[in-house]
């Protein structure tokens, strides 16, 4: 199939599942564990969504405005994401133009040309208390192991990581936000809340840091 290797969920249908494990399905396109799309609602509790593949996000795709998805606790790791295409990336998550919230979730070992960890074009995408580590590119040449964050002038990104969130060891680089705005990351380097950051590689240019965050 081409979208959706093990779940898919399209219009304004709800999802809600608890210790679920989405394990080695694969889809054409989108979203090899779970996909996502036109208005949807997905809502995860203490799940694992395991050695998936897609072209476009490995284990988890969501796109479209109005459609949301949250997760509670878990793990997405050693999925991968094929596609070498600019806007083809995600191996752990895909989020493009809809809201993504991760709340003590492991995101880890996952590969991508772009965005190993996590992949968001427009919308808005936020980490909480979660690990996003050892995530690794298909190339050399390819961009942010870690977190990959794109804007649009007209709809703009926001990549929010907080409480105790922590983005290390990833291949390539960390992070690369781009078309946000490097107003709003300037703003909050500088802020009492802006904590201990070491090394931010490359084409950092939005994006913000609260609480006890630790990119390295």
């Amino acid at each position: 199939e081409n979208d959706g290797g093990a779940v898919i969920l399209l219009g304004k249908g709800i999802l809600l599942a608890f210790d679920t494990t989405l394990y080695k399905n694969s889809a054409g396109l989108r979203g090899g564990g779970l996909y996502g799309s036109s208005g949807c609602k997905i809502v995860l509790y203490k799940s694992s969504i395991l050695e998936n593949t897609a072209t476009i996000g490995g284990g988890l795709s969501v796109k479209d405005s109005d459609s949301e998805v949250s997760m509670h606790g878990g793990t997405i790791a050693e999925n991968k994401a094929l596609g070498t295409g600019t806007d083809q990336g995600g191996g752990g998550v895909s989020c493009v133009a809809s809201t993504c919230t991760f709340t003590n979730v492991t995101i880890s070992e996952n590969t991508a040309a772009i965005g190993s960890g996590c992949y968001q074009n427009r919308g808005t995408l936020t980490l909480r208390s979660s690990l996003v580590e050892k995530n690794e590119c298909l190339r050399e040449s390819d961009a942010s192991g870690g977190v990959y964050c794109v804007g649009r002038s007209s709809l703009l990104t926001t990549c929010e990581v907080l409480d105790k969130s922590t983005v290390r060891n990833n291949g390539c680089s960390q992070w690369a936000l781009s078309n946000g705005g490097i107003e709003e990351y300037e703003k909050y380097a500088d802020s009492s809340k802006h904590s201990e950051i070491n090394t931010l590689s490359e084409c950092i240019q939005a994006g913000k840091w609260f609480g006890d965050t630790d990119v390295k």
